[in-house]
């Protein structure tokens, strides 16, 4: 786990004058874990290291691990930059669905509560537009034939569906952007008279 680092009284001390208190976050992105079943005909995604270890443990009959999805942030370890990636249960069609985006969120929650049950924030992304340049778009596709959504940001899988499984899964897009998961290194705070280094401690 991350921790929360606190630099008050270093910053003091290299200003040597009064300052105000500084608190750094190294926030760093999280596998967020893709599964596959059988029964089900679909796939389903959790950031959350419980929920993954529950599935492996408790339902492999059900759920088959095909490892990291895409990488996303937990919620309450976010940047303030990103935004909420919301996930909904659908008893109907036995699936799970993703969005960030607030008005398809809204529609679903409003006009299809008979279909899809919201389950809360799955984990948070960039919207599409708003990412840093280090991001990875993750493309949406929606398959008439197994009646569920599919989500990757591999770009060899994305252009494999496209051109050869075209007839079983339709191209939405991106419907958001991850980080990407190579290390940021530390960050160096600049204050007047020396530096401070923002290392990474888990």
């Amino acid at each position: 786990m991350i921790k929360k680092l606190l630099l008050c009284n270093i910053v003091l001390i290299l200003v040597g004058a009064a300052a105000p208190c500084v608190y750094a976050v190294p926030v760093e992105p999280r596998p967020v874990y893709r599964f596959w079943s059988d029964t089900l005909g679909n796939h389903f995604y959790t950031i959350d290291e419980a929920e993954k270890n529950k599935l492996i443990n408790d339902y492999s009959h059900v759920w088959i691990p095909e490892g990291v999805g895409f990488y996303a942030y937990e919620d309450g370890w976010q940047p303030p930059e990103t935004t909420p990636v919301y996930r909904f249960w659908s008893p109907t069609l036995e699936s799970h669905f993703y969005t960030i985006d607030e008005t398809e969120k809204n529609k679903l929650i409003d006009n299809y509560s008979h279909i899809w049950t919201p389950e809360g924030i799955a984990f948070f992304a960039y919207l599409h537009g708003q990412q840093p340049i280090a991001a990875l778009p993750v493309y949406r596709f929606w398959s008439d034939t197994l009646e569920t959504h599919f989500y990757t940001n591999n770009e060899a899988e994305r252009n494999k569906l496209v051109s050869i499984f075209s007839h079983v899964w339709k191209f939405e897009g991106i419907c958001w952007d991850g980080p990407n998961p190579i290390p940021e290194p530390a960050t160096l705070l600049l204050l007047g008279l020396g530096a401070v280094m923002l290392g990474r401690k888990r």
